[in-house]
């Protein structure tokens, strides 16, 4: 859809009693568009969007507000198979 810049805050959530816990993140962060995107229509259509990161990694994500807001559908990391 186009290039952004992206920053990613990724929360891990752990078990404080020391039990298995399935592994669990939260991703947020913030998308600037380096082209034209409109990401207020992008908040009103709740459009599901994957963001391919510079390592390999992508992560799919709402935006949730129109200065570029996101969260994480709650799914996580995860590489493509090629």
């Amino acid at each position: 859809m186009g290039r952004v810049r992206y920053h990613l805050s990724i929360y891990q959530h752990f078990s404080a009693s020391g039990e298995q816990v399935p592994a669990s993140l939260k991703i947020e962060g913030h998308i600037t568009p380096l082209e034209k995107l409109d990401l207020k229509d992008l908040l009103q259509h709740r459009a599901e969007l994957t963001l391919q990161l510079s390592d390999g990694q992508s992560v799919d994500f709402f935006v949730t507000h129109p200065d570029g807001t996101i969260r994480s559908t709650g799914r996580g990391l995860y590489r493509h198979d090629t």
